[in-house]
């Protein structure tokens, strides 16, 4: 794989807009043009190095076992890192390859200094829970201020899905208001290249994007603005504790090691449970008028139905300020719909663990009592498929599991999921 050209174009059907483009050839033929856009006042800020390509492709090249070339200076702490990055990988999985890297590795230290610190936003709980963290006015003691939230069209939410990127932009614009931030938006159609084909097998899993490029993806947005940041911070999705058992795209063993000399790579948050962000940040104005955590409509909008959601209403509950937050259409909490709670993986139990230890300590026994209900019934299901594998297995009794399979499916068809 070869980045054989980079440079800044015009958007021809956005007025306003300018892109960073990268031709990029694939060892096995074809080509794509991958492209990262902004509003003209950043296009000073635009990088001129082979930065924004080596973070961004380097999933891509090691899952079609490519080396990288770049016809760019990269920089040598970065390039440097890279290689110990691919090996935490292929401890996660072993068939992913230690790749070669050939591009013009740069000590070119020269420059102005970086003035400004941005933070990933998308309005959920991790990202707004550093923000909080990070502004003097809402936490005095903050080690530093973020200056700029950065909000991305392309990867959550798809390119085809602009109205809806829109709309959540807005609600957006509502939180950097509220904490006097500026909101930085960037359009990139990464998933929409070849990255979208690639053979997640080699992972062992069905989400190579939230498995190893998720933390590369975001990187690689930081660089396309290289010129403006001396620190980015990546906000952790789960805690130490969980770490321990679940690989993840942005971790704090992977993210420091996408850092250039000139733009540090902070990855934040792994110290508190998600229990922990919501209590911390539940009575800010931020959360009540922006606060969104669902992906299943791929929209602005909280579905207020699915697990994501549930795992942030319950502590929302808890704080007693659901009902004030407007992106919520529900303003309670159904206890016997939370009793059919389907706890699908094990990735997912510690969530809801943490949340009945939270509703005891906050005196809310009828939501640790809901949470008991949808642990047994989530067992039950697991029990009953487990029954149902070894059934088909056997002869004669394979004949049982069409009804025992139609009453699992009856019951997963009424669960929250």
């Amino acid at each position: 794989m070869r980045v054989t050209s980079s440079g800044i174009e015009r958007a021809k059907d956005k007025p306003g807009r300018v892109r960073l483009v990268g031709e990029v050839e694939y060892d096995g033929g074809g080509s794509d043009r991958y492209w990262f856009e902004v509003a003209d006042r950043h296009a000073d800020e635009l990088s001129t190095t082979g930065n924004t390509w080596l973070a961004g492709l380097l999933p891509l090249a090691v899952c079609n076992r490519e080396p990288l070339r770049i016809d760019l200076p990269v920089d040598r702490l970065l390039y440097e890192n890279i290689r110990e990055l691919m090996y935490v990988w292929q401890s996660w999985y072993p068939r992913l390859p230690v790749i070669e890297i050939e591009a013009e590795v740069s000590d070119d230290a020269a420059g102005p200094e970086r003035p400004r610190v941005g933070s990933f936003f998308t309005g959920g709980v991790d990202s707004i829970f550093t923000l909080l963290q990070h502004v003097r006015s809402f936490t005095p003691d903050a080690p530093f201020e973020i200056d700029d939230l950065i909000t991305i069209c392309g990867y959550d939410i798809p390119l085809r899905n602009a109205e809806n990127f829109a709309r959540r932009y807005a609600r957006q614009q509502k939180a950097a208001a509220i904490v006097g931030k500026e909101l930085l938006d960037v359009f990139t159609n990464t998933r929409e290249t070849v990255v979208a084909r690639i053979d997640e097998k080699q992972i062992e899993c069905s989400s190579m994007w939230g498995r190893i490029c998720h933390a590369c993806g975001l990187a690689s947005i930081a660089y396309a603005l290289e010129k403006r940041f001396r620190k980015v911070v990546i906000s952790s999705t789960y805690s130490y504790a969980e770490l321990v058992r679940i690989p993840c795209g942005t971790h704090p063993l992977i993210d420091h090691l996408l850092s250039t000399r000139r733009t540090n790579v902070f990855h934040y948050g792994a110290g508190f449970d998600r229990a922990e962000k919501v209590m911390y940040i539940a009575d800010s104005e931020v959360v009540k008028q922006s606060l969104q955590v669902c992906w299943i409509l791929l929209t602005e909008e909280n579905c207020c139905r699915c697990l994501k959601c549930y795992q942030t209403m319950i502590p929302l509950e808890i704080a007693g300020v659901l009902k004030d937050c407007t992106t919520f259409k529900r303003k309670s909490l159904d206890l016997k719909r939370l009793e059919k709670l389907f706890i699908e993986h094990d990735h997912q139990a510690p969530f809801y663990r943490e949340l009945q230890q939270l509703a005891r300590k906050h005196d809310r026994p009828d939501i640790a009592a809901a949470l008991d209900k949808a642990f047994e019934r989530s067992e039950l299901i697991h029990r009953k498929r487990r029954l149902g594998d070894y059934l088909s297995r056997k002869p004669l009794l394979w004949r049982l599991t069409p009804r025992l399979r139609k009453s699992i499916r009856k019951m997963e068809a009424d669960s929250i999921r």
